[in-house]
């Protein structure tokens, strides 16, 4: 694997704990609410979550383009 795509993917794995703690202060914030803000947290949170799959399926997108450079360069190198 490249040393630019495991910089990506070390990255990434950095910042799940950053996300995790997010949600979790999130939910914590609804349990604190009033019900009227409970909505407008809910909301926000399921808008967090839909940026978050984007970015995740991006990502897969962008990793899978990678891979595929690499292998058409390693093999038009003739490497096996």
């Amino acid at each position: 694997m490249s040393f630019f795509l495991q910089m990506i993917l070390s990255r990434i794995e950095e910042r799940i704990p950053v996300l995790q703690e997010m949600e979790e202060k999130g939910m914590m914030l609804i349990e604190k609410s009033a019900d009227h803000d409970c909505v407008v947290v809910e909301e926000e949170l399921k808008d967090f979550h839909h940026y978050c799959k984007e970015v995740v399926s991006r990502l897969d997108r962008y990793y899978r383009r990678l891979l595929s450079v690499l292998v058409r360069r390693h093999c038009s190198f003739g490497i096996p």
